[in-house]
């Protein structure tokens, strides 16, 4: 791949976009050369349009060209959040908060990329009806393997390691016996998606680094039931000062919000109710202001507790714009993911030579149709 190849890629595909839309089969290729015969209807009169993308922040970039987490004056792509001019710091949560006035529209963000001499994404010049609103915030990538990661591990190592709670003279043995507890727990309460391997130091916190877990997006989502246990469990202990009551208590509610964040994800359906749209405000707001407060607490104490990420940034977007979407359980990439690894693995068994007409064909006469009959079929690990 050069510069322009995802461009190139992009035309195409808006291209093919626009077909499907207009239902009938083109007069001109995408190169405008003319086709073969007269048009005829596609997909017995059926239309289609591209209504979403979705992806994690690093295929945005390349894609459409926004601002990485680590941007400057800009970074993020539905506001003018910054991480240099304190007017617009993404780290402030407040409701008053001055990037909370910045977020675009549509047609504010392409004359602001025309009137800045930036390039304007293929797609929005190409494909009929795509707008910036189109773009989703995924779960997996923003939340299960974002900020999630750093609550259960923040949790876990404050209770474990810190506050010894399970007991061990060294770090290794206390996450060793927190790793027991967590194997009762997952017992107690039945629960199917279980970490992968032990709980070890190194998957918690590395040497010198910040707490975060590294696990599967599905275990880490789970396991933030396990944190809220931990903190309600062995926090607010009578023998605490009063930086360690208000760190749990913060910690608490943290907890509590991104449980009830999941359970609404799990208890809605495809179109969010206005009670639920109410809820998922309150904790796009609430969470990400207890948070900040945490991990500026432990940062003004010399603790590297309780990391702030850019994608707790987007959380707020989430949960207070992004509902019009619907359940972000309908459009978060987990389906998208695993289609990635079925197609990997059709790939490989394939000729490179033939590898276009291969996979297709492979995919739709040993792939789909079984999937069709056991969607639960795991064709290739049987190979």
């Amino acid at each position: 791949m050069v510069a322009d190849t995802m461009d190139a890629i992009m035309r195409l595909f808006g291209w093919s976009c626009n077909i499907m839309l207009s239902g009938e089969t083109p007069l001109l290729d995408y190169l405008n050369r003319p086709a073969l015969g007269k048009p005829v209807p596609l997909a017995h009169g059926y239309r289609a349009c591209l209504v979403q993308c979705r992806g994690d922040w690093e295929f945005y970039t390349q894609l459409f060209y926004f601002p990485r987490w680590d941007g400057a004056d800009r970074c993020c792509w539905l506001c003018r959040a910054s991480s240099t001019n304190p007017d617009r710091s993404w780290t402030d949560f407040n409701p008053n908060a001055g990037w909370r006035d910045t977020i675009w529209t549509h047609e504010e963000w392409i004359n602001y990329l025309r009137a800045s001499g930036y390039a304007i994404p293929v797609l929005f010049l190409v494909v009929l009806g795509f707008r910036l609103e189109c773009i989703s915030i995924d779960v997996l990538h923003a939340v299960d393997q974002g900020f999630s990661t750093h609550i259960v591990a923040n949790t876990i190592w404050v209770i474990a390691v810190i506050r010894n709670c399970f007991g061990g003279a060294t770090y290794a043995e206390r996450i060793r016996r927190c790793g027991e507890h967590l194997k009762k727990w997952y017992s107690d309460t039945r629960c199917k998606y279980k970490l992968a391997g032990k709980l070890t130091v190194e998957r918690v916190k590395l040497a010198g680094d910040w707490p975060k877990l590294r696990a599967k997006a599905a275990h880490t989502r789970y396991l933030a039931r396990y944190a809220l246990y931990l903190v309600q469990t062995f926090g607010h202990l009578e023998s605490l000062d009063d930086f360690a009551r208000l760190h749990d208590n913060l910690a608490l509610g943290v907890c509590q919000l991104l449980v009830e964040f999941y359970e609404l994800l799990d208890t809605n359906s495809m179109f969010v109710t206005d009670q639920a749209k109410v809820s998922f405000a309150r904790i796009g707001n609430q969470m990400p202001a207890m948070y900040s407060r945490l991990s500026r607490m432990c940062f003004e104490q010399g603790m590297r507790l309780w990391k702030l990420s850019p994608k707790m940034h987007l959380f707020v977007h989430l949960c207070c714009e992004q509902l019009i979407m619907g359940n972000p359980r309908y459009f978060w990439t987990y389906s998208d993911e695993d289609l990635v690894r079925i197609m990997v693995g059709v790939a490989e068994s394939v000729h490179p030579r033939t590898l276009p007409i291969s996979v297709l064909s492979k995919w739709l006469w040993c792939v789909y149709d079984q999937l069709l009959v056991d969607p639960d079929l795991d064709l290739w690990a049987q190979e």
